[in-house]
């Protein structure tokens, strides 16, 4: 497969890492009351378990998330080229990419939540937010696709590497 592939799903990605932070400033300049209703407590009804991920109280709260999602974006594109070279094709790219995106925008803010809710017990009326567990998921993610990668480039934990791409994505 050529070039054009993997910048196909490179531009999708781009397209959500920039909506993603947009949604971000955009849910931060909402009117306080607004916002206090996306936080989730004990007692907040289960959507809370996903819109408190993008709810942020104070601008370095949010510039912090921001910079760590950035990071990502930065790890993750230098690792695109690198998996094109090993022979990751651009579906196994994409397949990846999109679990990834998954993980980290509904599913980890929502066991976060869940998790939370457990400790939110002997504090009920305690808001949670915050998009530092998506921030963690990305870092997470990328630091397995890096190993991955890693151990192809170095002709070690072969059986591994082509495991996971015969499995995944073919």
């Amino acid at each position: 497969m050529g070039l054009g592939a993997y910048l196909r799903v490179m531009l999708v990605d781009v397209f959500v890492f920039v909506a993603v932070v947009l949604l971000l400033f955009f849910v931060f300049f909402l009117p306080p009351g607004v916002r206090r209703g996306l936080e989730m407590t004990a007692s907040s009804p289960p959507i809370t378990w996903l819109t408190s991920n993008y709810v942020h109280e104070d601008w370095d709260h949010l510039a912090g998330n921001v910079e760590g999602f950035a990071m990502c974006m930065v790890i993750y594109f230098a690792l695109v080229p690198v998996l094109a070279v090993l022979g990751f094709g651009p579906r196994w790219v994409k397949g990846f990419s999109l679990a990834t995106h998954l993980g980290g925008l509904v599913i980890i803010p929502v066991v976060s939540s869940l998790v939370w809710l457990h400790f939110l017990r002997s504090a009920p009326q305690v808001p949670t937010f915050g998009f530092s567990s998506s921030v963690s998921a990305y870092f997470g993610a990328y630091a397995a696709l890096w190993a991955l990668a890693t151990a192809e480039a170095l002709d070690v934990g072969q059986g591994l590497a082509n495991n996971i791409r015969g499995a995944c994505f073919r």
